[in-house]
């Protein structure tokens, strides 16, 4: 069984591939977050092509279980409605209660996560070495 997830920004595929390689070698799930407010910025379109690219670079046999990821939309309501009409799996959305509340039953109906803090998470942007930060930090939280 795998233990709970680590956690880290990733900002292209290349670093959610070193994060998700760096995970089934450690034997550990890991969470892939966008960087905050990225929804602004890449857009939920290139959030899931990016998931899609990821999908398809994994042996079909180890994507079960091996990572989960969420797009931060910060407060934008309609950055966080486009992300759940295109099913993305995970979503981060910081606004106001009731319109949290409005956008989380919209989540769950569609069986999306709908988180409304920020988890603390290592930041690949500067990581010459992905794989390595990853494996080390995998293997260091165990």
């Amino acid at each position: 069984m795998r233990e709970t997830a680590s956690v880290f920004i990733i900002h292209n595929l290349a670093q959610a591939e070193a994060a998700v390689s760096a995970g089934r070698i450690a034997n550990k799930s890991v969470t892939l977050w966008s960087a905050p407010g990225a929804a602004y910025y890449v857009g939920v379109g290139w959030w899931q092509g990016l998931r899609t690219l990821l999908d398809r670079s994994l042996p079909r046999e180890r994507k079960k279980d091996t990572y989960t990821m969420v797009l931060d939309c910060g407060s934008a309501a309609g950055f966080a409605m486009a992300a759940i009409r295109m099913g993305v799996s995970g979503i981060c959305f910081l606004g106001t209660e009731d319109v949290t509340r409005k956008l989380a039953d919209m989540a769950s109906v569609r069986g999306i996560d709908f988180l409304t803090v920020r988890q603390t998470a290592s930041d690949l942007a500067e990581v010459k070495n992905p794989q390595s930060f990853c494996l080390h930090y995998l293997q260091d939280a165990a």
